[in-house]
């Protein structure tokens, strides 16, 4: 790569040839640049191309540097390749400097100055000049900021007279129509937009006043000292934020209220510094504004217009122009000089412009090989057009089927997550159903033993039914002959009633003595024994009268074994109903064996004795009734009980 001082020295050419700013060198500058390197025209093409090789038609900073290093190269007598740029390379030796106002181009083509003309001459110029007035309008038209407007005036009225000749003019509209192409505009004129009359007598000195406003202007001091200055302008480039030169009411209008001084005299001192009234002041104006805010401060009223010590030295020029006419001879003596060094600079341009004509044929002919070279980009470029359309179908095609395919991809995704989720739960289910198998199976086993003990226990519980429904039969035949035998001595018992009814009878109208007779009557035949023989006679009272009465119970006693010992309780009897036996006690028809005395029936029996005998005898049938009829209970709760045992165990 290049040293430091050389690419200084680069970004000086590159400055000269993009004063603006734009960022590019157009093709003819540069090759009119690059021609004063004496190098041929081969080499200067073959520059070119490896300085363009995206083949723009311009070259930006780094490719008019890497240009310039080609030249360097190839003036020292080296291979002119990009390889080669690493190397330490010195700037290359130009022809002719381009810096200079004085050989610069004026940069307003002939048909642009025209029409800028055709405008001025629309204005109604007073002896060749346009007030602010007149302008005004005109550039506000462009719809451009009041600062921008404001630095195109002042860069434009390069004589400082406040008027604009045609040429001040044509510079003015050439800045506004860069400034509406979103150029930036410049804070100084460059050089090559000086117009030729304007420019001085040598590269090196600056368009200005003449010397007899130089030094008419330099008798008057300023009342701004240099140190004042100083201060201002540090307060001046502060307040100027966009950095444009210039300071508007909005920009400076907490630095004024700061003061304190009334807003009308603010107002007064703002009219007296911005004379153009533009609306905006330069750093001289602000720094005179400031210098009156100070007067003010200190009790010094603003005056009503500006003395001449007052001007800012920018502005005297044109003022001083216009009222020293004392100065007007010798002022024609620097004319005539100027004249003539005027007429030595025509020459000098003449030779200067063949030179121009020879670059602007050199030109022509690049230009007619950049237009070859356009044509056949513009044939190439229709073809890749064409290309494009013809390949935009495809694509869109493809861009469908993707966006198709992308929207099934999506469906699948989705589709396989919710069976992912599915055969989640079915393998929950299905561990869930193995787990509650294995315990169903387990239960099964359980149940199966249970079964077979159950069966077990049925086939003995049917054995032992067949026992009980055996004894069942025996108990059954026992409790209808009691409820025979249970007749039998209800019928005794009424025998007996009748017989005690009949005994008060006979006993209530005649006395014992007839009861005694009638009995011995009766029983005359027969001799009663009270103590060896039965009252009754060898006949059982309570015999059957019908068919002989068999006892069920002779052949086997059902209830040698008590089979119901173990379901007792079961069947809701807290005792034995057949424990107690009825008949445990004393037979109550047998005769009194206790006595061995013998007499006659009814001989020592008393009417009391035989109420006494009839009363017990009917006490004893009701007690023996009363245990028949408990019996019966007994029999009937037992024969439910063995039902409802028999329903339990599923017998039919």
């Amino acid at each position: 790569m290049a040293s430091g001082e050389s690419l200084a020295a680069f970004e000086g050419f590159y400055r000269q040839l993009d004063p603006w700013g734009h960022g590019k060198v157009d093709a003819g500058e540069a090759a009119a640049f690059l021609k004063r390197s004496g190098l041929r025209e081969s080499v200067l093409h073959k520059i070119w191309n490896l300085a363009d090789q995206e083949g723009a038609g311009y070259l930006d900073k780094k490719g008019f540097i890497v240009a310039l290093q080609l030249v360097s190269l190839a003036q020292h007598g080296q291979d002119v390749s990009v390889e080669n740029l690493s190397s330490s390379i010195p700037p290359p030796t130009m022809a002719e400097n381009v810096s200079g106002s004085s050989r610069a181009a004026w940069a307003i083509k002939t048909e642009e100055k025209l029409k800028f003309d055709t405008i001025f001459d629309t204005l109604d110029p007073v002896n060749g000049l346009l007030t602010g007035d007149k302008v005004r309008p005109v550039l506000l038209n462009s719809k451009l900021p009041v600062e921008i407007l404001g630095t195109v005036w002042d860069l434009s009225d390069i004589d400082k007279d406040g008027c604009l000749d045609k040429e001040e003019f044509a510079v003015a509209m050439h800045l506004v129509y860069r400034a509406l192409d979103k150029q930036p505009v410049p804070t100084t004129l460059p050089p090559e937009l000086i117009p030729p009359s304007k420019r001085g007598p040598s590269p090196g000195l600056a368009p200005g006043p003449s010397p007899a406003h130089a030094v008419h202007t330099q008798q008057t001091s300023w009342v701004v000292t240099p140190g004042d200055k100083m201060k201002y302008d540090n307060i001046f480039r502060q307040a100027d934020t966009d950095k444009d030169g210039f300071v508007g009411g909005g920009e400076v209008k907490d630095v004024f209220m700061q003061s304190g001084v009334p807003q009308n005299v603010l107002a007064h001192i703002w009219t007296l510094c911005d004379e153009k009234q533009a609306g905006l002041l330069n750093a001289e104006q602000f720094a005179l504004a400031m210098w009156l805010i100070q007067q003010q401060v200190k009790g010094i009223d603003p005056p009503q217009q500006l003395s001449p010590e007052m001007i800012p030295p920018s502005s005297r020029q044109a003022k001083s122009a216009g009222s020293d006419v004392t100065t007007i001879a010798k002022e024609m003596d620097v004319i005539g000089r100027e004249i003539q060094d005027l007429t030595r600079e025509q020459d000098s341009l003449q030779s200067e412009i063949t030179d121009k004509q020879q670059q602007i044929l050199d030109i022509n002919s690049l230009l007619m090989n950049l237009e070859v070279e356009v044509n056949q980009s513009q044939t190439t470029l229709q073809q890749l057009e064409k290309q494009k359309a013809d390949t935009l179908l495809p694509v869109q095609k493809l861009d469908k089927q993707e966006a198709e395919v992308e929207r099934l991809l999506e469906e699948v995704k989705r589709q396989c997550q919710e069976e992912t989720q599915l055969v989640s739960r079915l393998r929950s289910q299905l561990t869930s159903q193995e787990t509650s198998v294995q315990n169903q199976e387990q239960q099964l086993n359980k149940a199966r033993v249970e079964l077979n003990n159950l069966r077990s226990e049925e086939a003995n519980l049917e054995q032992k039914l067949e026992t009980g429904k055996i004894r069942l039969e025996a108990t059954i035949t026992a409790i209808r002959a009691a409820h025979t035998e249970i007749a039998q001595v209800r019928d005794q018992l009424s025998k007996l009633q009748d017989t005690q009814r009949n005994l008060s009878t006979q006993v209530g109208p005649g006395g014992v003595g007839d009861i005694g007779l009638t009995m011995a009557t009766t029983t005359a035949s027969s001799t009663w024994d009270t103590g060896t023989s039965d009252p009754f006679g060898s006949k059982d009272p309570f015999a059957s009268t019908g068919n002989d009465y068999n006892d069920p119970f002779k052949a086997e006693d059902p209830f040698k074994t008590d089979v119901f010992q173990s379901s007792v309780a079961d069947s809701g009897f807290s005792t034995d109903p057949f424990g107690d036996d009825p008949f445990s006690g004393k037979d109550p028809f047998s005769a009194d064996t206790g006595s061995s005395k013998q007499a006659a029936p009814f001989a020592q029996v008393t009417e009391e004795d035989q109420l006494a005998w009839a009363t017990s005898e009917s006490e004893a049938e009701q007690k023996r009734l009363e245990q028949l009829q408990k019996q019966e209970q007994a029999d009937m709760e037992l024969a439910m009980a063995l039902s409802r045992e028999d329903s339990k165990n599923g017998t039919p």
